[in-house]
């Protein structure tokens, strides 16, 4: 697996209807056809995705963001910098959890200031930046990827489910 799958696989999620492209969501997510394609194997392969590559095991895909992702794609803070909010400094979080320290992703010309965490792939916060509803996903993520206290990821974790309708 690589940090970008689970992007991947969140988009498929957020598709209106089943007979999506893969040269769209290679268009939205700025990746090549044949990353999406090679994702989409490795993702068959370990059960996140049924074998015709089309419609997402949601609960396979919840167990492993819940139980794996902190071990597989671990976010750990950096330095303050400029960017835009992801994790708890994000919404939907950042309405439900008041916290001291604001986390970022790096991006110049971002909206605030805040201790560093790497996107899952370099070009995320700009294709957040354009679908939101992704953006929502991707921050509850990176709050799971950060292994805080106990409060914070039960309530990231409900509200994924919610999110994903799972």
């Amino acid at each position: 697996m690589r940090p970008h799958d689970l992007v991947i696989l969140c988009a498929i999620l957020l598709q209106e209807e089943e007979d999506w492209y893969m040269k769209d969501l290679a268009h939205q997510l700025k990746l090549s056809q044949s990353e999406i394609s090679e994702s989409l194997h490795r993702s068959m392969q370990v059960g996140l995705i049924g074998p015709e590559k089309r419609r997402v095991q949601k609960l396979n895909l919840i167990e492993f963001i819940q139980h794996g992702l902190k071990y597989t794609f671990p976010a750990i803070p950096g330095t303050l910098e400029r960017g835009i909010p992801t994790a708890i400094s994000a919404e939907p979080l950042a309405n439900e959890l008041n916290s001291s320290i604001e986390y970022v992703w790096p991006l110049p010309g971002g909206e605030m200031n805040g201790v560093s965490l790497l996107p899952l792939y370099s070009k995320l916060p700009k294709v957040c930046i354009e679908w939101k509803a992704l953006y929502r996903i991707v921050s509850l993520v990176d709050t799971l990827r950060m292994n805080q206290n106990a409060r914070e990821i039960e309530v990231a974790l409900d509200l994924l489910k919610q999110e994903l309708d799972i």
